[in-house]
């Protein structure tokens, strides 16, 4: 099959390893990482958790070209008597059977352990002490083995940890056991690389991690870059990004290159909100990989993740995989069967212009010196005909196939003897594509785009395909001067908890509001009861403590904006007085201080008001009349002291991700 590894592949691998582990030890700083490997092709897999069948893993694993996996060997595994270090039979035969394989081990040395600082992240002298002896005795364990070893999997996010420290792993206890651990797996194996912790919670965090300092004690940064779940949720919305996080890294190297990882990215299939059909998490893949050869400081991306961890349609962790959870491979398998050896052997030569932002056709160039070409089109519907034209003497033949379809032989030569009068091309060939990459291999040195052409197939118009937007809820502002509709917020259904010991009733979080309107302005008031006010933030950030977070979308003209426009505001009440910040803005408006709003916010004991007059041309809504329909969405923030802990919500769209379809609808009666 195409994009099997076999063993002139995995000599590649090893040979690109090398040169990857001969580059600078001594840290991630500016021109350490010229010889780090082109790219890897990877997956996680839980074989730590004991799951999957380890040989027919790894069998489906080669067959699709995947290089490397990820996995784990928790402290609290290893450890499980105080000062008592043993590995776990299972870590070490699936390392074994893994590297006999020809796949190559990323291990994450992770997770806390109960018999330091209480189970919570390892901060206290002893706690850093144990963690880096953990790591010690892994690394030795694993010597001549395994290479790549990544210090911890989602800091930020608090995976693997008990539910009452998610959310809670600072930076700079991080940066503190990174600057101690890296050393020392150092001194036991000098040819390992090490990965920083992987950032699940954005970019802003990671850059808190460079003003630390943690390019000093690591080789390789890595991040998590999930976004099926919101509005930019492509592989050319990542592909923005991930421009913007190098941007951000050379800041802190001198304008250096710094590599990086993504060790986890993927679209799972489930059904309800934030699922993606299989068909287009498999196109999502392939153009995801090929989009990243074309940023050379990406050096590998580690598929989250390889097998399905259960049965349930509706639960994202069992659907995120390539496989079923008995193996049957899913579109995404067959995708990166079909783009791996181009993205792990070929590096990439250009972009071809073809006249459209949306039209993607990306040069590579094997080492042999044949070239590849891959086609695909962003729109999310209809057929798009791409034509090549060859300006070479002889066009020879050239290899074309759709990503996880196989491969035929074409000759060049068009006719479009639908069209009356229409020539013969001998040096053109066309294609008809969507989202699935297709990939064409042969001499393309002289290949240019003569043309685009588009072919409506609106597969949207099919009956099983009608997507309706039903709003999360529905309600009423009513004109100034006339009695107020007051909605509630406190039922047990509107409350988002971010902790475990979140709100245990009203008493500790409660709120509603009402709305009211003129031509002109869109009034708003929100009550919120709240046992514990804490509101200690400032500008961009007072949305992690007390406060209110607000969102619209005009539906109304001619003018509707596209349903990925809205816009969002913070609004608090802040040590220096009432606040309105606009975080997003439906108009393009850059993000500041919002003064044409008015607002008045009075805290009485557990009780504060926010009166907000919001002038419908600073929240880019049209004039308001009886009958006209917008979306509005309302957070009521809770942050008790430390960290925003929980928040009530009447629509969605705002805290779970920013996606203004899942707003409610407010009418003007």
């Amino acid at each position: 099959m195409r994009g099997q590894l076999g063993s002139v592949g995995w000599l590649a691998v090893c040979l690109g390893l090398a040169a990857w582990l001969g580059a600078g030890s001594a840290g991630a700083v500016a021109g350490e990482y010229t010889g780090m490997p082109p790219f890897v092709t990877g997956a996680c897999t839980h074989f730590g958790q004991g799951k999957g069948l380890l040989d027919a893993n790894l069998s489906l694993f080669t067959q699709a070209g995947i290089m490397a996996i990820r996995d784990e060997a928790y402290w609290g595994g290893v450890e499980q008597e105080k000062g008592k270090l043993v590995m776990p039979e299972s870590y070490l035969t699936y390392i074994d059977r893994a590297v006999a394989a020809g796949v190559m081990p990323l291990t994450i040395l992770d997770y806390a352990n109960r018999f330091y600082d209480g189970g919570d992240y390892p901060r206290s002298a002893e706690a850093v002490e144990g963690f880096a002896r953990y790591c010690e005795f892994v690394v030795t364990a694993g010597k001549g083995k395994v290479r790549l070893y990544q210090v911890w999997n989602e800091w930020d996010g608090g995976c693997g940890m008990p539910k009452q420290f998610h959310g809670k792993g600072d930076p700079e206890s991080y940066v503190k056991l990174l600057r101690v651990v890296y050393p020392r797996i150092k001194a036991i194996d000098p040819a390992v690389i090490v990965i920083s912790n992987s950032v699940c919670h954005g970019d802003a965090y990671l850059e808190s991690l460079m003003k630390l300092g943690m390019l000093e004690c690591c080789d390789v940064v890595s991040l998590h870059t999930y976004n099926y779940n919101g509005l930019d949720r492509t592989p050319e919305d990542w592909l923005v990004r991930m421009k913007g996080v190098d941007e951000m890294l050379r800041r802190y190297s001198g304008g250096a290159e710094v590599p990086l990882v993504v060790t986890e990215m993927g679209w799972p299939t489930h059904v309800p909100r934030g699922g993606t059909d299989p068909e287009e998490s498999g196109s999502f893949l392939a153009r995801l990989y090929l989009l990243a050869r074309t940023l050379p400081y990406i050096k590998g991306i580690w598929w989250y993740d390889f097998q399905d961890d259960g049965w349930d349609p509706e639960e994202n962790e069992n659907n995120f995989g390539m496989v079923r959870a008995d193996l049957t491979p899913k579109p995404s398998w067959f995708a990166m069967a079909g783009v791996s050896e181009l993205v792990r052997n070929a590096e990439f030569v250009e972009r071809l212009d073809a006249g459209d932002p949306n039209v993607w056709v990306l040069r590579y160039r094997y080492v042999d010196g044949r070239q590849a070409l891959a086609v695909w089109i962003a729109y999310p519907d209809d057929d798009w005909q791409v034509a090549l034209r060859n300006a070479a003497a002889t066009p020879a033949p050239v290899k074309v196939w759709r990503v996880g379809d196989r491969a035929l032989d074409r000759a060049w030569g068009t006719r479009r003897w639908y069209e009356k009068g229409a020539p013969t091309a001998p040096d053109t060939l066309e294609l008809t594509v969507r989202g699935r990459p297709w990939i064409i291999e042969g001499d393309l040195a002289a290949v240019t785009v003569a043309g685009l052409t588009r072919r409506e197939f609106p597969e949207a118009m099919r009956p099983k395909n009608v997507v309706l937007h039903v709003p999360g809820g529905a309600g009423s502002a009513t004109v100034v001067g006339a009695p107020v509709r007051e909605y509630a917020m406190g039922d047990e259904r509107n409350c988002r908890r971010l902790v475990e010991t979140a709100r245990k009733d009203v008493s500790d979080l409660d709120a509603s509001f009402h709305v009211t309107y003129d031509r002109d302005r869109l009034m708003v008031t929100v009550t919120v009861t709240d046992d514990a006010f804490c509101q200690t933030f400032a500008g961009e950030d007072t949305w992690k403590g007390d406060g209110i977070q607000i969102a619209f979308q005009a539906f109304a003209g001619d003018d509707m904006p596209p349903s990925t426009a809205y816009t969002e505001l913070d609004v608090a009440l802040t040590a220096t007085g009432p606040f309105v910040y606009r975080r997003h803005a439906q108009s393009g408006a850059e993000p500041g201080l919002l003064p044409a709003v008015q607002l008045q916010a009075n805290r009485d004991g557990t009780r504060v008001v926010y009166e907000l007059v919001l002038p419908v041309a600073a929240v880019d809504l049209p004039p308001l009349v009886r009958g006209t329909v917008i979306g509005f969405s309302l957070l009521v923030n809770d942050n008790d002291g430390g960290e925003r802990k929980a928040y009530l919500h009447w629509g969605d769209g705002i805290g779970g991700g920013k996606n203004p379809l899942l707003y409610s609808m407010l009418g003007m009666e």
